[in-house]
């Protein structure tokens, strides 16, 4: 066991969780400006050898919260239709979606990888993570989301895979 970081933080497990109001922090005439605030953020972190990935993934928690809120429709082509122009309207990309055992959903133009570094691994944790609590909270159910293809590992799109959490 070793750290490899230049900066190291703390770890309390003894303080409780805030819950965040998402609505106090998103606006949405800052968008654009939040997608290069998360660019900058991963990479700056990345250099100092934090592992994100779960930070990014519980971000995406916090606005699939928010975002179920503001596209929710209890017809599923319409909450579909309704986040896929949520997903357009803030320049977040462009959204298809496949349903069949599974939800597949492509992504074109994600905000979260399109203008990375091809680094061969999938990196859209918060798209996961957005996806993960929207689709939880829309089936009432645990799911699992993977991601199958990213920019980042040099694929033309991002494309997502939603199932069913059977643990």
């Amino acid at each position: 066991f070793y750290l490899n970081s230049q900066m190291l933080g703390s770890i309390d497990t003894t303080k409780s969780k805030n819950q965040i109001n998402m609505n106090e922090f998103i606006n949405e005439d800052d968008m654009e400006f939040n997608i290069i605030m998360i660019h900058i953020l991963k990479g700056i972190l990345n250099e100092y050898g934090i592992e994100i990935n779960p930070i990014f993934k519980s971000i995406g928690n916090y606005l699939g919260e928010y975002i179920f809120f503001q596209v929710y429709d209890e017809d599923i082509d319409r909450f579909l239709s309704n986040l896929s122009d949520f997903w357009q309207d803030n320049n977040l990309g462009r959204l298809s979606f496949e349903i069949k055992n599974t939800i597949r959903i492509t992504s074109k133009n994600n905000f979260e990888s399109m203008k990375s570094e091809k680094i061969g691994l999938p990196e859209c944790y918060i798209n996961v993570g957005i996806f993960e609590e929207v689709f939880s909270k829309f089936f009432k159910m645990g799911i699992n989301v993977n991601e199958l293809m990213c920019y980042s590992m040099g694929d033309e799109k991002c494309l997502f895979e939603i199932e069913p959490s059977w643990s």
